[in-house]
């Protein structure tokens, strides 16, 4: 049996503005992403952060399940 699941990939601060590469269009990107959680939450779908890099660290702050992936470069 398969279970769905909003799996959440590489969102951070340096895409928007003011950040290291800020990305066209972030900010629609990001409220939709924001709108895909509160749908899941309302759901009780489980949510999947990720931010592929190496050496990870601890769990991120506020995400509800995290699973980092080391990069294979």
């Amino acid at each position: 049996m398969s279970k769905p699941a909003l799996v959440i990939i590489d969102v951070q601060n340096d895409y928007f503005e003011g950040g290291a590469f800020p990305l066209w269009n972030a900010d629609r990107t990001l409220a939709a992403a924001e709108a895909a959680i509160q749908a899941a939450r309302a759901r009780d779908m489980p949510r999947i952060y990720g931010v592929p890099q190496r050496n990870v660290g601890q769990a991120t702050i506020g995400a509800d399940v995290t699973h980092s992936c080391e990069a294979s470069f």
